[in-house]
């Protein structure tokens, strides 16, 4: 479990200074309403715009004292997206030849 003291070090560096620009500029009240069998709210583009986040990225949920804490977390990508970072295109239909087996893949 993480201690308490962490989480208010984490949210003191972290949130704070974000919720204060908020405030001057961003700030905003939403409500919480049904969405299907689940409950849900939504955030304006340019809120998601300053927190860095899109649409589908998953985002971790944070309860602590009453505050709920939305925290953009890894999302897996997949082979094509990483092909992309290195400039390389995947040949998928090629066939690698690799060398003869040894010791206990031989079969």
């Amino acid at each position: 479990m993480i201690r308490r003291e962490k989480i208010f070090d984490y949210f003191q560096n972290n949130v704070y200074t974000k919720y204060i620009h908020y405030m001057e500029v961003n700030f905003m009240q939403t409500q919480v309403k049904a969405w299907g069998n689940s409950q849900g709210i939504r955030l304006p583009k340019d809120i998601l715009q300053e927190a860095n986040v899109e649409i589908n990225d998953m985002l971790e949920v944070k309860v602590s004292d009453g505050m709920i804490m939305l925290v953009k977390t890894f999302r897996h990508q997949k082979l094509e997206e990483r092909a992309e970072k290195f400039g390389g295109k995947l040949n998928l239909d090629g066939e690698y030849e690799w060398d003869k087996p040894e010791g206990r893949e031989v079969w």
